[in-house]
């Protein structure tokens, strides 16, 4: 019998309802879930052939020249960080930063590294993307 490790977080979802009404009548109503983060995924080269995707999912993103700067999601009470994932490494970071010119990462803040053996909190991390493979670097 083999063990499976299964990793997620679970996410408030705010639920929407919205009340038709016309003539004065009820006509209907739908409920559905919102999200409270938007994904984003980016292609990186690899000597396989294959690209793999970096997932970054968040809150909020702005974008300056080469540099896409990514926040996490905040509701009333809960903070949910900005969640990267690429191969078999998930990071979680309050900000995170890609350079898309030099495919370079940079998270800060609560930093969470995780790579299916282990798991390491840091203030910073630095992940360049080659076509080999990632560079990682943890402070």
């Amino acid at each position: 019998m083999a063990a499976i490790k299964f990793d997620f977080t679970l996410i408030v979802c705010p639920i929407v309802n919205t009340v038709t009404i016309a003539g004065e009548q009820h006509r209907g109503e739908i409920d559905y879930y919102e999200a409270p983060y938007k994904e984003e995924l980016i292609p990186i080269s690899h000597s396989t052939g294959s690209p793999f995707d970096i997932s970054i999912q968040f809150g909020e993103r702005s974008e300056a020249g080469n540099v896409v700067l990514y926040k996490g999601f905040k509701s009333d009470d809960k903070h949910l960080k900005v969640r990267v994932n690429y191969d078999l490494l998930t990071l979680y970071a309050d900000h995170v930063r890609f350079n898309k010119k030099t495919r370079q990462l940079e998270a800060e803040g609560n930093v969470v590294f995780e790579d299916g053996n282990q798991r390491v909190h840091a203030k910073r991390a630095v992940i360049t993307f080659k076509v080999d493979g990632p560079t990682i670097k943890l402070t």
